[in-house]
Parts: C-alpha cells; structure tokens; sequence
C-alpha cells in the first residue's frame, strides 16, 4: 500500500505524540511516519517524546549516534545543514516492532552558493524499530555520494 508523507502533509495532521513518559498504542508504522513527520516540521518536541531512551540512529555509512539526547542533537545539525529536508515515502512494510520505509530523500544545503548548486535527490530506505510508541532505532540506507559532493564542492569555494 503506498504511503506519500511531505513536508506539509496532512496525512497526520492532529496526531501528538505522547506525554513524556506515557505510553501510546501505536503501532510501530504509525510511530515511524510520526517521526518524519516530525523531522519534516522541524518539530523537536515531538522528535523528543518519539525517540526512546536507548535509541540508536544509524547513518547512510553505518555510523551511529546512541541514546535520545545525543539524536536529537544530531537532527537539529542535519537539519540546520538542510532545512528543507523531506522524505517522500512510497512504500511501508511493517512486521513485529520493525517498519521498512522506501522512497526519496532530498534537501538543499544552507551553506551552498546557490539553491541550484546545493539541492540534491536521493533514492533511499529507512528502517525504524518501534517499542511502546517510540522510536528505538532509525537506520538510513542510501547512497549519499550526491550530498558529499556538494559538502565537498561547498568547503573547496571557502563556504561552510
């Protein structure tokens, strides 16, 4: 069944997430498209009250950032360096705790010269672990050679 979540989007419109500390029936899908929801608002309050604990974010080259605190200052960086970062998400498959999302990132980089030098589009994957109506783990499959591209472009014209 195909899923289209935008920035924007009003697919979940209206949905909080849970008080701190409190416990939401969600299923490990909707608490995964709750987090790019999230993400594509810039919402941190809600990206806080979505990552467990104990959550793990993974990067495109495996690298990983442990714990709430430490993602979610991760998030505000990479959102700082892409402010219009969205995922479109086509696909969902969802199966005990884990949800496996397919579709297309992309953004455009703050520190470019121009929008046009620094946008980018990716085909990319995303796997979420869900426990309890948190997130707790996001791990992202892409190959992001076209963003480190434009870093690298970016640092070699003097700009950051």
């Amino acid at each position: 069944m195909p899923d289209s979540i935008m920035p924007g989007s009003d697919a979940l419109a209206g949905e909080r997430t849970q008080p701190p500390g409190e416990r939401v029936d969600r299923t490990a899908g909707e608490t995964a498209l709750a987090l790019v929801t999230a993400i594509h608002r810039h919402d941190f309050g809600a990206l806080e009250e979505l990552l467990a604990p104990e959550h793990v974010l993974v990067d495109a080259v495996g690298a990983e950032v442990r714990g709430a605190p430490a993602a979610l200052e991760a998030w505000r960086t990479y959102l700082g360096w892409f402010p219009d970062y969205e995922m479109k998400i086509e696909r969902r498959f969802e199966s005990e705790g884990r949800v496996a999302l397919f579709g297309v990132a992309s953004g455009t980089y703050a520190g470019a010269t121009s929008p046009a030098r620094g946008r980018w589009a990716i085909p990319a994957a995303w796997l979420a672990e869900a426990r309890g109506g948190r997130v707790t783990r996001w791990q992202v499959f892409a190959d992001n050679q076209p963003v480190r591209a434009i870093l690298e472009r970016a640092a070699a014209e003097g700009v950051s």
